[in-house]
């Protein structure tokens, strides 16, 4: 009888089991989460430096940045006078495209980007409930 008690183990063990893979599990979940967001902005950078060098090209077509209203891009269509939508290609007519896709925020829909033309030409890419600034292209 005493032989079949002594096969399993005590509950001070399990419990020292459980919190010590509570642990790990914690540490791992934050590493990932921290992971997730620097992957998040360097794709932020990224779309940045895209949208730059779209610009760009335009600049080398016409000598000029194309003109911004509320934040958009005016300067597709054939006549150029048309706003280019985020999620949309940057295009003036169907043989010149500046870039295929103008690129929304990876981590939220109510992110702004947004572009204008002051003494210099600005991307900013912000969120809309905090209003921060989170990345800015200047040129």
């Amino acid at each position: 009888m005493k032989n079949l008690l002594k096969k399993g183990f005590t509950l001070i063990e399990l419990l020292i089991v459980i919190s010590i893979i509570g642990i790990l599990t914690a540490i791992v979940t934050t590493n990932l989460v921290a992971a997730r967001a620097r992957a998040r902005d360097a794709r932020r950078k990224g779309d940045l430096e895209a949208i730059s060098q779209s610009l760009r090209l335009y600049y080398t077509d016409y000598q000029h940045f194309p003109t911004s209203s509320n934040g958009v891009i005016i300067g597709c269509g054939s006549s150029g006078n048309t706003p280019c939508p985020w999620d949309t290609d940057f295009s003036n007519d169907s043989s010149t495209t500046y870039m295929g896709h103008l690129p929304l925020d990876p981590s939220s829909s109510t992110t702004i980007i947004s572009y204008s033309i002051s003494p210099r030409v600005e991307i900013l890419l912000r969120l809309s409930p905090p209003s921060k600034t989170y990345l800015t292209a200047t040129f």
